[in-house]
Formats: C-alpha cells, structure tokens, sequence
C-alpha cells in the first residue's frame, strides 16, 4: 500500500508584539499534514533560531491529519529575515516561510513561497 503524503498548511502571525522589557512572539501553525513526521525550524536572518523557541509535539485533528505549533519569541531588529522553515515528507526540500515586511498581523505563504 502507497501512503499519500498531504502537505501542511502553514500560517505565522504575530501573537504578541514587543513592548519594553518584554519580547515579542511569533507562531508558526502547520496544519493538516500526513504523515505524522515534520520538522520546524526558525531562521532569522539565514541563521537557525534554537533560543526562545517552543513547539508542541505533533497532534493528531481526529481526521487522520497531524497539526504542531512552535512560538518564537525576538525583540525585532529593522530590516530582518524571519522564516520558518519546514521538513515533512511531502515535499523533496525544505519549505520556507517568511514573515512579511510591514504586513499585517498574519503572513500565509503557499508553497512556491508567493503571497496568497
């Protein structure tokens, strides 16, 4: 039997913006996906982000599908790259997200990477 792999929809958006002392937070939501395998980095700047990241493990929706969620929290820097970067089966490379440039509260990139 051949299993179909579903790539995840993948969302970032801002939860928290940064004020004083306290840092702000992005999320990078990557929803119905199978198999249950995925991997999610963040990139700032070009750089792997291992501080200040949180991510829940992969959670089953009860449909067959998988959702995980990682949390960045940064003091922003004028003119940075922020990705989130996605290994799944279904697709042969990396997927790369970026957080936009004077957007509002949510980026959603589909899989070429454009602006939906």
């Amino acid at each position: 039997m051949i299993e179909k792999a579903v790539k995840p929809e993948v969302i970032i958006r801002s939860v928290r913006q940064a004020s004083g002392k306290s840092p702000a937070m992005l999320i990078c939501n990557a929803n119905d996906f199978y198999p249950k395998p995925i991997k999610l980095k963040w990139m700032r700047d070009d750089k792997e982000v291992t501080d200040d990241v949180m991510s829940t493990e992969e959670l089953a929706d009860g449909d067959w599908y998988y959702q995980i969620h990682s949390h960045l929290e940064y003091f922003p820097k004028p003119g940075e790259k922020i990705s989130c970067v996605v290994e799944h089966a279904s697709s042969h490379r990396p997927m790369i997200y970026h957080w936009g440039k004077n957007r509002a509260d949510t980026a959603k990139y589909d899989h070429r990477n454009q602006t939906i």
